[in-house]
């Protein structure tokens, strides 16, 4: 195997050598006889178990590389806007668009149904003569096709660590996970379905994703609903039957009730297979289609990243630089889909506490909206990161949607405002984008008059008009408001008074940090980072005195920070010349400045 990147750089007599070889393939219909083995690897599933993937020999992705831009263009003129796979596309985008559907519906009291298919071992059973039926319809190139064919039917191989397994020789009714063909082939393959499930209704068209398709259907009344979900469904069987294809025994529909019960009886009398279910996945993003909340995949994330976050921090204490696992680890997989409901604060805090324990002051009382900023910075902390993502989401959302969905939108909008006003101005239990929105919204500061007008403390107001600049605009005063609500809640902590004027500086501290290893003072400059987060705390007032007093001077006075920094008798005996200029400086410290900015003088952060 060789990597791409290596086959560039040969010599351009190579290259011209490499280039004949791909005329001959494309001319001749046939590829090396070197290159017909497939070496499978295991990669592990989320939901356990495994599944194989496929190193293909380097000609052939070299051969595929080469035909891209073709492949590509075939895909952009057979895809849909139905298809979430298709490059440029975001398949948690379309779960939130499909989230706001079932929250518009449920809140003009519609009947809501979701149908969630998934098919079984799809890419081991699909039969390669139907599959170029199907593709042949959508004039898909002949040559790439009949060369895919060749190279996905070659024998295989299963590798495990070191070892490999017996070759496998009859593989005629399956196509390979990993080649750049497969996505097109699995398009191409469920396109006719795709259509037919597109008319049930199509204000409500059916979404994919590969092999998975989720099809919110939304009637005024009962009977509508179920016309609908029964009529879908069939279509389904029929197609699945007609291209040799099986249902997978997890293929939901939501939510679970008697009307939908009766539906999925109807459909398994059909031998089509599906089930009933409070709560499914789609596409990793957890839906309800109903008014009901449920965060249990979220929670799930949650607990993962702090399994994440105590192993980072293990990683750590080794190697200091592994802490950049952290934003691609903890921070990525955490609150993965927590637009389609919302993350509540509690939920926030959370994963700000599994950020927390990725650094060597887990578990202690400093502020955690320092440690974050100090260590990673303020993009990192979820309490600005999560209603950021959420906001601009919301942006993407709204400029995509249709004059009938910014209706029913505006309409829901006002309902949670209502609920809002009604309880007290107490955060929404979201169970949709739009109610996530507003909360993300009022958590900036900021008051949510329409789905599409947002109002400033300051009496400015921000238009959602779709256009690149305005995203852009209310992005970053979205980022500036969020930053300074972290921050005054964090002059909450034990010296933190001067923290609630607006976003803080760390640069002198960084300075400092620098200048004091740059001369040795190691030691010193880890105290100082200590400092700077808040872990030193004042002795509480039921502290025994021989406990509470200054270990230092032993005299009997409790060892509060401004005892230990400015009033201490033993800061005489510090010797070393860059401490003892600062001598100047703590004797401009007033009464007035420690109970003001107490985060200047007793932590050392510019506010």
């Amino acid at each position: 195997m060789m990597h791409l990147r290596r086959l560039a750089c040969l010599p351009d007599v190579a290259l011209e050598r490499l280039g004949l070889l791909f005329k001959q393939s494309i001319a001749t219909l046939k590829v090396p006889i070197q290159e017909l083995l497939n070496i499978l690897t295991l990669l592990g599933k989320k939901s356990g178990g495994s599944r194989t993937i496929a190193i293909m020999a380097s000609f052939y992705r070299a051969l595929m590389k080469f035909f891209c831009p073709e492949i590509r263009a075939w895909d952009a003129e057979a895809a849909s806007f139905w298809d979430s796979a298709l490059a440029g596309s975001s398949s948690l985008q379309a779960a939130v668009a499909r989230a706001l559907k079932i929250e518009n519906g449920c809140a003009r009291g519609a009947w809501v149904g979701h149908e969630l298919w998934d098919m079984r071992k799809f890419y081991d059973s699909i039969r390669l003569p139907i599959l170029c039926e199907e593709l042949s319809k959508l004039n898909f190139p002949k040559p790439l096709m009949v060369i895919g064919f060749l190279v996905h039917a070659a024998p295989r191989i299963l590798r495990v660590g070191t070892s490999f397994g017996p070759i496998i020789h009859s593989c005629k009714n399956s196509i390979l996970a990993g080649c750049q063909l497969s996505c097109s082939f699995a398009r191409g393959l469920l396109r006719e379905l795709m259509q037919k499930l597109s008319v049930v209704d199509p204000e409500h068209p059916c979404a994919q994703h590969l092999d998975d398709m989720s099809h919110v259907l939304i009637g005024e009344t009962e009977s509508e609903l179920k016309h609908k979900l029964v009529k879908a469904g069939t279509i389904v069987g029929q197609e699945v039957k007609r291209l040799s294809l099986t249902l997978a025994d997890k293929s939901t529909l939501l939510p679970k009730t008697k009307m939908t019960e009766a539906v999925a009886e109807i459909l398994n009398a059909q031998g089509i297979l599906i089930r009933t279910a409070e709560t499914c996945d789609d596409v990793g993003v957890q839906m309800t289609a109903s008014t009901v909340r449920r965060a249990s995949t979220l929670n799930a994330r949650i607990a993962k990243g702090s399994l994440r976050g105590k192993r980072t921090k293990a990683l750590v204490a080794v190697n200091p630089e592994a802490k950049k696992l952290t934003v691609v680890g903890t921070c990525a997989v955490q609150p993965y889909g927590h637009q389609a409901q919302g993350a509540s604060l509690t939920q926030q805090l959370s994963m700000r506490k599994n950020v927390k324990s990725t650094t060597p002051f887990a578990g202690s009382s400093a502020c955690t909206t320092t440690v974050i900023g100090w260590t990673y910075g303020a993009n990192v902390d979820p309490l600005i990161k999560i209603p950021l993502e959420q906001i601009d989401m919301w942006l993407q959302l709204w400029a995509g949607t249709t004059r009938t969905e910014r209706h029913d939108t505006r309409f829901t909008w006002q309902k949670h405002l209502n609920k809002y006003i009604g309880s007290g101005c107490k955060p929404l239990s979201t169970m949709g984008p739009a109610g996530a929105t507003i909360n993300a919204v009022l958590q900036a500061g900021w008051r949510p008059a329409r789905p599409d007008l947002w109002h400033h403390v300051d009496g400015l107001s921000l238009h959602l008009d779709g256009k690149p600049f305005t995203r852009f605009r209310t992005i970053a005063a979205a980022h500036e408001a969020l930053q300074s609500q972290a921050w005054k809640r964090a002059s909450k902590n034990e010296h933190g008074a001067g923290l609630e004027t607006g976003i803080p500086s760390f640069a002198a501290a960084r300075r400092a940090t620098k200048y004091l290893h740059k001369h040795g003072f190691h030691k010193q400059a880890k105290a100082l980072e200590f400092v700077l987060v808040g872990f030193f705390r004042d002795p509480e007032p039921d502290e025994p005195g021989h406990k509470a007093w200054c270990k230092r001077c032993g005299k009997k006075a409790r060892a509060t920070r401004r005892h230990t920094v400015y009033e201490c008798p033993d800061n005489e005996n510090i010797s070393e010349e860059i401490f003892r200029r600062t001598n100047a400086v703590l004797k401009e410290a007033t009464e007035e400045h420690f109970v003001l900015y107490s985060v200047l003088w007793f932590r050392g952060i510019i506010p």
